[in-house]
C-alpha cells in the first residue's frame, strides 16, 4: 500500500470564480463539510507514542528523541491536544497545545487517511507545515519549517528558506512503546505478521525501484472555500511532476529525503513570494 498527500503553499494567488449559490445552500454545504472534517479528525485521536527525528536544511540527521502526541476527545465535540517530551530531569513534561472543536479546526484539513496542518506562522518567525498519513494504528507525521531569507539589500525579493524537517514515526496506544528500531525488530522477530495485527514496519529497507509502478486511487483537493474537491486517478498519476517519488533528484532547489520504511519527503529549498511551491510526503507502510 502506498499513501500520498500533497499541499501547495502559495502567496498572491487568486481563487477561481465559482457559480453563486443561495445562502441556505451555502450553510448546508458548510455544515456537511464541518461534519465530515470532524469525523475524519476524530479518527486521528488517541495517545500517539513516537520517535521524532530532526533533519537540518541539508537533510542531515541532527537529533532523535521519543515523545507523545496526545489528542483526547471531550464532550461537546471538542478535542484537547498536548505534547509529552523529555523534561530537564529526564521525566516526561506535558505541554498543552490547544483545544479544537467541530467547525473550528484551525488550519487543519483532513482527507481520507491524511491530514494537513498549516502553513502556520510560529512565534519564532518560522513557517511550519505538517503532513500526516495514517495506516491502521500507525502513522507518519512530517513537519517542514521554512525561515525568512535575509536579503543583502532592501530590493531583494522576499522568500523563505528550508530550515529543518521533523519526521515522526508514531503508533497509537502502543503496547511496546514508541516504534523505535529495537521495538520494530522485536515485533517482527520470526513472524509474518506481528501479534498486534499492525503490518507497518517503520524501519525496513526498500528498493527505490518499488516506487516505479502505476499508482491509482483518489485525490482530494482542499479549495480553501470550505469544501474538498475529489477526483479519481483511474489512469494513475499523469500530471507532470507526479512521479517525484521515483527519484531523489526532483529538480533544482529541492529538499529530498529518502528514509527507511519507504518514507519520501519532498519540499522546496526556496519559496519565493507569489509562487506556488509543492510540499509532498509519500509512504509505503507495508
Amino acid at each position: 500500500m502506498r499513501a500520498a498527500l500533497m499541499i501547495t503553499l502559495a502567496r498572491g494567488l487568486v481563487a477561481p470564480r465559482r457559480a453563486s449559490i443561495s445562502g441556505r445552500r451555502a450553510l448546508a454545504l458548510r455544515a456537511a463539510f464541518d461534519d465530515e472534517q470532524w469525523s475524519l479528525y476524530a479518527s486521528q485521536s488517541g495517545r500517539w507514542e513516537g520517535i521524532w527525528t530532526t533533519y537540518d536544511d541539508q537533510g542531515l540527521e541532527k537529533m532523535a528523541h521519543e515523545g507523545v502526541w496526545d489528542v483526547q476527545l471531550v464532550p461537546d465535540d471538542k478535542a484537547t491536544h498536548a505534547l509529552e517530551v523529555p523534561g530537564p530531569g529526564g521525566g516526561a513534561r506535558s505541554i498543552p497545545v490547544g483545544t479544537y472543536e467541530r467547525g473550528a479546526l484551525g488550519r487543519q484539513t483532513c482527507a481520507g487517511a491524511g491530514m494537513v496542518c498549516g502553513p502556520s506562522l510560529l512565534r519564532s518567525g518560522l513557517v511550519s507545515t505538517e503532513l500526516l498519513l495514517r495506516h491502521g494504528a500507525s502513522r507518519l507525521r512530517v513537519t517542514v519549517q521554512h525561515a525568512p531569507a535575509e536579503g543583502k539589500d532592501a530590493s531583494a525579493e522576499p522568500a523563505l528558506l528550508c530550515y529543518r524537517c521533523v519526521v515522526a514515526r508514531e503508533r497509537c496506544d502502543a503496547a511496546l512503546g514508541a516504534p523505535t528500531r529495537e521495538v520494530e525488530q522485536q515485533r517482527w522477530a520470526d513472524v509474518e505478521t506481528p501479534a498486534d495485527g499492525d503490518d507497518t514496519h517503520f524501519w525496513r529497507g526498500q528498493s527505490p525501484w518499488a516506487w516505479r509502478r502505476t499508482w491509482k486511487g483518489e485525490a482530494a483537493v482542499a479549495t480553501g472555500r470550505g469544501e474538498l474537491t475529489r477526483y479519481a486517478l483511474d489512469d494513475g498519476l499523469v500530471e507532470a511532476g507526479d512521479d517525484w517519488h521515483e527519484s531523489t533528484r526532483a529538480g533544482e532547489a529541492s529538499y529530498n529525503l529518502a528514509l527507511p520504511g519507504a518514507v519520501r519527503v519532498y519540499a522546496p529549498q526556496i519559496i519565493a513570494a507569489g509562487v506556488a511551491s509543492p510540499l509532498r510526503v509519500a509512504w509505503m507502510p507495508n
